[in-house]
């Protein structure tokens, strides 16, 4: 049975006024059956403008030792952030299958940007679509499903979706 992707990601809904959020499926179904309006979670991902003084910044930083500037690094470091952004825009519109990928995108940025740069947010995003994908896999070849509603209560919320982890914790 292949799963489609809101029977993993938590869903919301709302009948007569009243919220309920991080519903499976099988709740958000029922809900449904009784009248609830239950919207998708939007798979929009939203890639920042590409900051050419951002770029200029980190870079600099990262290859100046005691004033001195590597100049090669330096422009190595320029070519690798931004075809990591472009590498990042397409990666995201190919994924936009995966369930909450603005919540992914933005758990990259907030994790490797200021640091880092766009090359540590491409492998962070491609981590948890790889993630994802591996627990929507395992699912449809018989895994347990209270087994995964333990791993996403431990490592799945908006702010971090760690979809690594959920297999991690799913293969355990």
């Amino acid at each position: 049975m292949l799963l489609t992707s809101s029977s993993i990601y938590a869903q919301n809904c709302k009948l007569s006024g009243v919220e309920f959020s991080d519903l499976s499926s099988e709740q958000a179904n029922v809900l449904i059956s009784a009248g609830a309006q239950c919207p998708m979670p939007s798979n929009n991902a939203i890639l920042p403008d590409i900051s050419l003084s951002d770029m200029i910044s980190l870079c600099k930083e990262t290859w100046t030792k005691r004033g001195v500037l590597d100049q090669d690094m330096y422009d190595y470091c320029m070519d690798s952030q931004s075809d990591s952004w472009i590498d990042l825009k397409y990666l995201l519109n190919q994924s936009k299958d995966i369930p909450g990928l603005n919540n992914i995108l933005q758990y990259a940025i907030n994790q490797w940007y200021k640091n880092d740069g766009w090359e540590m947010v491409l492998y962070e995003v491609n981590q948890q679509k790889e993630g994802y994908l591996d627990v929507e896999y395992l699912m449809s070849n018989g895994g347990s499903e209270d087994l995964l509603q333990n791993c996403k209560g431990q490592w799945l919320s908006k702010a971090e979706p760690q979809w690594d982890m959920v297999i991690y914790c799913l293969e355990q």
